[in-house]
């Protein structure tokens, strides 16, 4: 393996795992606000207040190569 190709898969092994910005759609008033997602290896879930209702939401995601696998939406209240 040359230097070149180490460095390719050095590059891609880092990319995976920066964070993904998404839209999703507030549980409460269904409005559209964006929010950054960190990559994990397993289902994460995180709390976001909703940018124009200010209501949490639970936000429940799982990501593999860019793609979403599983994204639930749901009462950060909870």
């Amino acid at each position: 393996m040359g230097v070149g190709t180490h460095l390719l898969n050095q590059f891609k092994t880092f990319t995976k795992t920066l964070p993904v910005n998404h839209q999703v759609t507030c549980y409460f008033c269904f409005q559209d606000f964006e929010i950054t997602l960190e990559v994990f290896s397993t289902i994460n879930t995180e709390i976001w207040d909703c940018e124009i209702c200010c209501n949490p939401n639970r936000v429940s995601y799982l990501i593999n190569d860019n793609t979403f696998i599983f994204l639930e939406i749901s009462d950060g209240n909870e």
